[in-house]
């Protein structure tokens, strides 16, 4: 048996994203399912409380499980070119710039943080001794 739906891809597409929890969908298409079988890898990921809390307030919006959620932000991430991702070069640059140090005043930093961590070190392997 073969079924036929003469609907466009992007109306399925906008049918499975504005996916209504009860009843029959404007495509006369019941809601606990919604498409094909997909295949599921179960995941574990340490998330910070902030991240979590905005997780559970944009499923809470969308009306969607916190899995669904993290799936179409990370779908909508994926979208974006790889020319849109930010440039880690540039972000540390900017990050030394808007600190204002002179030259100086960097060198006698990293002379003091050099020291600190040698000293520290020197403790941790005359401890293990």
């Amino acid at each position: 048996m073969e079924l036929s739906l003469k609907v466009s891809p992007d109306q399925l597409v906008d049918n499975v994203i504005n996916f209504e929890p009860r009843g029959l969908t404007q495509l006369g298409i019941w809601t606990y399912h919604n498409g094909m079988a997909t295949m599921t890898v179960r995941s574990t990921y340490a998330l910070d409380v902030e991240t979590v809390r905005a997780l559970e307030e944009v499923a809470r919006r969308w009306k969607v499980s916190k899995s669904e959620a993290l799936r179409r932000a990370i779908r909508a991430a994926a979208r974006q070119g790889p020319g849109e991702a930010p440039d880690a070069v540039a972000a540390l640059d900017a990050l030394q710039q808007s600190l204002k140090l002179s030259p100086g005043t960097a060198r006698a930093w990293d002379r003091r943080v050099r020291t600190e961590r040698r000293a520290s070190s020197a403790t941790v392997e005359a401890s293990r001794r």
